[in-house]
């Protein structure tokens, strides 16, 4: 088994090894999944290594931000599904759900007080690094975090980029080098470290009926389970399957066009990802492996083009552009971000409403606006130019949350997010662009959709779903012309060229489908 590329194991605390430890615990985070993982892989390598057994601990909260039922539901039958596998394996997976009657506060900081060493996973957005930060200050034993997010290590991508095209340079040129080094699609421990050990906790048995169980926690039950998709990594290869057969042959001419998701040419695997049940190099290697024969050879390292470097199909190369490059951009941002993090983190439970802290990657109340610490300066100044102008329409975050608007489109889409925790990829950027239009400022705008997007998207709270929010204010894009009121220079986008783009029938017919209305027509 060779060893995980160092460029991807980013030591948090300066604690040594201990070598009398009991075990080698791995702290699942984000890649919650068994194989495919660099974090996994890692923390195999070095019980291999010490002779001791392997601990793998996942656990789940109450008090996360934005905690409910459809977060909690799709994250439980994920768990639901290693501890199956688990056992087939032969790891020791300790699985932890808290409940009111066992709680789950300094669980982690016990487990880390016998172990040699804690792996976590380097993910770089919502409560993980400060999760990470707090564990490596509190304990004895090394803390290493493994950026298992990408093709390339993320630390190999230098200086935080302003655009997608000043990153996908430097993509390209490293993917050769990596590709081969993917994570272990079927990781093994030797036998001799085959030992079963016993939790000191009572471990998480997965109950007949999920969503009994799921519905007796103190968590918001407002926001419900998604009844057309499960979580869980056999779940999202099956995802992954239906887009590899059905979509990807159709991506770069029908992905743009709303419809219903049977119809649209969108992969639909984004909650997967989100939660680490599959694996960015999974997705690439079921693309790729469409093309008979492929191999690394078959890169156009001398293209400077998108559309041409992973192989000759036009759909194969946009979708990896979208599913490498652009998901890239927001994952390297936020890991640089995270790397020049200062100050103590502070909890999050007792705060009413979340706001992400992205000079602290943390929870922590901030004096300066998210958009004041992130945009560029360009987006910033001419933000705060037409920050008075007069709004035609101007929404509170509850007739936003409602649908309770003017525009039939953008009603439509916030529809879809509450049934379905998602809006189709090319409304979503309409869906932001709106709320810029008819809030009373673009921090308050921010505000709404940061928080309309992390309560309902089974994806949000994700690098890349704030990325996406941001762009909608400037970050990654450029100075548009002509200059208009409240937007400035920020690009712009309508309801009405969006209706003239694309015919919407087929979407305002599966929008009044979740209503239970007859189709087409006005819907509200």
């Amino acid at each position: 088994m060779p060893p995980v590329n160092e460029q991807r194991l980013r030591t948090v605390n300066g604690a040594p090894v201990r070598h009398d430890g009991e075990y080698v615990l791995y702290w699942c985070q984000m890649s919650r999944r068994l194989t495919h993982n660099h974090s996994l892989d890692f923390a195999i390598e070095r019980a291999r290594e010490l002779k001791k057994p392997l601990v793998i601990y996942e656990g789940l909260k109450l008090n996360y931000p934005w905690a409910c039922a459809r977060f909690h539901a799709f994250l439980l039958e994920g768990m639901q599904y290693n501890a199956a596998v688990s056992k087939q394996m032969h790891f020791n997976y300790w699985p932890f759900v808290e409940t009111p009657e066992q709680a789950g506060r300094g669980l982690v900081r016990k487990l880390a007080a016998k172990a040699c060493l804690v792996v976590t996973d380097d993910y770089p957005a919502f409560i993980v690094p400060a999760q990470t930060r707090a564990l490596a200050a509190k304990v004895d034993a090394a803390v290493v975090a493994v950026d298992s997010n990408s093709v390339v290590p993320l630390s190999l991508l230098g200086k935080r980029v302003s655009a997608a095209a000043h990153l996908r340079p430097r993509i390209h040129k490293l993917f050769p080098e990596h590709w081969p080094q993917r994570a272990y699609s079927k990781p093994s421990l030797p036998k001799s470290l085959h030992v079963e050990m016993d939790a000191p906790f009572e471990i998480w048995q997965p109950p007949e009926d999920l969503a009994a169980f799921v519905s007796t926690l103190p968590i918001d039950h407002s926001v419900p389970p998604l009844e057309d998709i499960e979580g869980g990594t056999a779940a999202g290869r099956k995802q992954l399957q239906l887009f590899i057969r059905q979509k990807l042959p159709r991506y770069v001419t029908q992905r743009n066009g709303p419809d219903a998701p049977e119809v649209s040419a969108a992969s639909g695997i984004s909650p997967w990802l989100h939660y680490g049940h599959i694996s960015i190099e999974e997705v690439v290697e079921a693309a790729l492996n469409t093309q008979p024969g492929w191999s690394i050879d078959e890169l156009n390292r001398l293209t400077r083009n998108k559309d041409d470097y992973y192989c000759r199909d036009s759909n194969i190369n946009g979708f990896l552009d979208e599913a490498v490059t652009w998901r890239d951009v927001g994952y390297h941002w936020h890991y640089t971000r995270n790397l020049e993090a200062e100050g103590k983190t502070r909890s999050w439970q007792t705060l009413d409403r979340p706001a992400f802290n992205f000079q602290s990657m943390d929870f922590t109340p901030s004096k300066q606006s998210t958009l004041e610490q992130v945009l560029p300066d360009w987006a910033k100044a001419t933000l705060a130019k037409h920050a008075a102008d007069r709004r035609e329409f101007n929404y509170t975050l509850e007739e936003f949350e409602s649908a309770r608007t003017h525009d039939e489109l953008w009603n439509a889409a916030q529809t879809e997010l509450v049934h379905t925790g998602k809006i189709h990829n090319y409304l979503r950027m309409l869906w932001a662009k709106k709320v810029l239009e008819w809030s009373a400022s673009p921090d308050d705008a921010y505000a709404i959709l940061e928080h309309l997007n992390n309560k309902y998207a089974i994806d949000g709270r994700d690098p890349n779903s704030y990325t996406g929010i941001l762009w909608c204010f400037g970050l990654f894009d450029r100075p548009w012309a002509p200059e208009r009121d409240i937007f400035g220079s920020v690009r712009f986008m309508s309801s009405a060229n969006t209706a003239r783009k694309f015919k919407l029938t087929g979407y305002y017919d599966y929008i009044a489908a979740l209503h239970g209305k007859p189709a087409a027509g006005k819907l509200f």
